[in-house]
């Protein structure tokens, strides 16, 4: 009996840990998306306004649209990121749950249930995962492209 205290206890430990971690996320990037797209867009039109007699800005350059649209699409990647990640630690956080229901179940055919569920949750988990890992590489790669395209040019 003390073995499953000691189970139950360490899994809303941990449960505990995946929510707070879940609500931190969720806030951290949502500031930083919010205050991402203000800077792009404060930049943006901060240089198609400037003083095109004293310096050159990026509104001077031919590709200004392409790299309005590629900040663009920078973005909405990371907005589809946030959403991945936000459904990967809820997925996760299910995991925590059912594990904690599997050491207190006692009926055969609901342990079945649980640990379908539960095999199902980590599948789903892991392909969350890998999806967003793909998502945040090529995010990177393409951020770095369309920054290094501006220096470049300006």
């Amino acid at each position: 009996m003390e073995n499953v205290n000691d189970s139950l206890k360490n899994l809303n430990e941990r449960y505990s840990k995946w929510q707070m971690k879940q609500i931190d996320y969720l806030t951290f990037n949502i500031n930083l998306i919010l205050t991402l797209s203000l800077g792009i867009l404060v930049y943006l039109l901060n240089s198609k306004n400037a003083d095109k007699l004293e310096t050159r800005t990026i509104a001077d350059s031919p590709n200004f649209k392409v790299y309005t649209i590629l900040l663009v699409i920078i973005i909405t990647i990371g907005v589809v990121i946030n959403i991945v990640r936000y459904f990967d630690f809820k997925y996760t956080k299910d995991v925590i749950k059912t594990r904690k229901k599997l050491v207190t179940e006692k009926v055969e055919n609901e342990i079945e249930k649980l640990n379908k569920k539960l095999s199902c949750l980590k599948c789903t988990t892991a392909i969350l995962g890998g999806f967003s890992k793909c998502l945040f590489i090529g995010m990177s790669i393409l951020f770095l492209f369309t920054v290094w395209k501006i220096v470049l040019d300006i």
